[in-house]
């Protein structure tokens, strides 16, 4: 009887939530449709996976690389410093352990992953909007949630007309959602799995408090020491503003509920504080006293651009600033859930202005309650004295604009696989000096390359890559790669020596000064790959 009562209750969901349970289930699949197409129309070429950013994500190719190659710390590859294995990321250590263990391809598990965390965050931001919205209202929600986004379109248009593009110093000043992936869950969906999964553990974190209050069980919390783990070991910048709102949440239930709290939620906090302590402190550890990743450190100054620019990233959806501000003025009157969300949103866009170096990162997150306020904005429009005809037209409209961007952002996406984009389609001359770099290098070596092969060889190399990145290359190893293979000037055999270099990959068609210039050095090394375009020394 229980059985057939469950499968009762679960066909009566179905019945009454199959466009939102459609939703959950194609928004992220039509949202990762190029990536599909991609990886099936790749013709000659090596699709890499992504679209978007290339940089960043050859990064994270390098450590799930090193999971799937068995090890649960990492070293960071994109710089020669000697450093020890410390470093532990969750998120591609569950990729690359994932890869390895079923002998999947990277990109295939980086793919589904995104699928599966999207679907998930879906279903959880589901559960948290049925406590402020319900009926067509829901949907709504979910749409504005999940697709939410701003005037990115519109900046677009305006650097085709005149001709500033949107790179550099000029970045900027475009509309966020052009330029900030992690500003919208859809362009984190667009993205990485790394941001989809932390907007997802974010929800879990703050449900789990929330129903462990609601309920006074231990379990919940559970949840939220679990996923606070997990994000304070992948995308440890969330836990500042997790810290703040976390504390908020406690103190709303305190003021609004009960100070006695029963024995249960004492522990599920503490279970929850000893967690989250944990791995502030062993990434603060690993950052400070790793040569390695103490550089990355040093280096990561992110900081926010002008608050119009986040307006005009958020477009539409910034019309839930209004709408929360309106019900702060009454906010005794407001419920619990909605009190939270008000906290939610202001205190984390204020920590997004804080002195915080990387402060920026703090944007992450803020879509959320912001898109549930733009709902509630929406609500206000058939109240008014308008016919009902012309306010929900107007309501459908607003919420339609806010998906012009990403309806762009899949069309060009498209058309990157079309033209099969240089630099997210690899030639086939490319991917077999990677893949000799791949299945013949170890850690024990170090490779030499131009900026741009450089960071591309990271994706696939076990050995460490002089100048792999922006971010996590001595900046003076950087300008002086830059010497070598773009300016063709420098002393070769001084750096190898100097920097221990035991492999130089170069593209014979960008690095041919290089080549002319360090003839005679490069003779008195083994050539050990060769094609058309690609050339490999062994350094003796």
């Amino acid at each position: 009887m229980g059985s057939i009562k469950k499968f009762s209750k679960i066909g009566v969901f179905y019945s009454g939530n199959k466009a939102r349970l459609l939703l959950v289930l194609l928004i992220p699949l039509v949202l990762l449709a190029p990536y599909i197409a991609g990886s099936l129309f790749s013709g000659d070429t090596f699709f890499t996976g992504y679209l978007m950013n290339a940089h960043d994500q050859n990064i994270y190719y390098s450590f799930m690389k090193q999971a799937q190659d068995g090890h649960i710390r990492f070293l960071n590859l994109s710089c020669d410093i000697p450093h020890e294995r410390e470093y532990i990321h969750t998120l591609f250590l569950l990729l690359g352990g994932i890869s390895g263990l079923l002998n999947l391809p990277l990109w295939l598990v980086y793919l589904v992953s995104k699928y599966i965390f999207s679907v998930l965050f879906g279903f959880a931001a589901w559960a948290m909007l049925k406590k402020v919205v319900s009926g067509g209202w829901l949907t709504t929600g979910l749409l504005a949630v999940m697709l939410g986004s701003g005037f990115g379109l519109f900046g677009k248009i305006f650097s085709l007309i005149s001709g500033i593009e949107v790179s550099g110093e000029a970045m900027s000043s475009f509309p966020g959602d052009l330029w900030m992936p992690e500003m919208t869950v859809w362009n984190s969906i667009n993205y990485t799995p790394l941001f989809i999964w932390s907007y997802l553990l974010i929800v879990l974190i703050y449900g789990g408090i929330y129903f462990g209050e609601k309920k006074e069980s231990f379990k919940p919390f559970l949840v939220s020491a679990g996923s606070v783990f997990l994000i304070g070991l992948s995308h440890s910048y969330d836990l500042v503003p997790i810290a703040f709102i976390s504390f908020a949440l406690f103190l709303l239930f305190r003021f609004f509920k009960s100070w006695p709290f029963k024995q249960r939620v004492f522990w599920g906090y503490s279970a929850y504080g000893v967690l989250f302590f944990a791995t502030l402190l062993y990434q603060y550890y690993v950052l400070k006293t790793n040569a390695g990743f103490s550089l990355w450190a040093e280096k990561n100054v992110n900081l926010p651009p002008n608050f119009i620019v986040i307006l005009m990233g958020f477009g539409l959806l910034s019309l839930g600033y209004v709408e929360c501000i309106l019900r702060v003025f009454k906010f005794k009157q407001m419920s619990l859930e909605l009190k939270f969300m008000a906290i939610w949103l202001l205190l984390q866009t204020a920590l997004m202005y804080s002195p915080f170096a990387f402060s920026r990162r703090f944007i992450l997150g803020i879509s959320v309650p912001l898109a549930v306020f733009f709902v509630l904005f929406l609500k206000r429009l058939p109240n008014t004295k308008l016919p009902p005809k012309i306010s929900y037209t107007l309501c459908g409209l607003l919420l339609c604009i806010t998906f012009l961007t990403p309806a762009y952002q899949v069309a060009a996406n498209f058309g990157k696989v079309v033209i099969r984009d240089s630099r997210f389609f690899y030639s086939q001359e490319a991917y077999s000096a990677y893949s000799y770099i791949s299945n013949n290098l170890t850690e024990e070596d170090t490779l030499l390359s131009g900026i741009k092969e450089s960071n591309r060889a990271l994706r696939f190399s076990s050995a460490p890559v002089s100048a792999g990145s922006t971010q996590q290359t001595p900046e003076d190893v950087r300008n002086k790669v830059e010497v070598l293979f773009s300016q063709a000037g420098g002393e070769l055999d001084n750096f190898v020596q100097n920097r221990g270099i035991s492999h130089i990959l170069c593209n014979k068609s960008e690095h041919k000064a290089f080549l002319n210039k360090n003839k005679g050095f490069l003779s008195k090394n083994d050539v050990v790959f060769e094609n058309d375009l690609y050339i490999v020394y062994e350094v003796m």
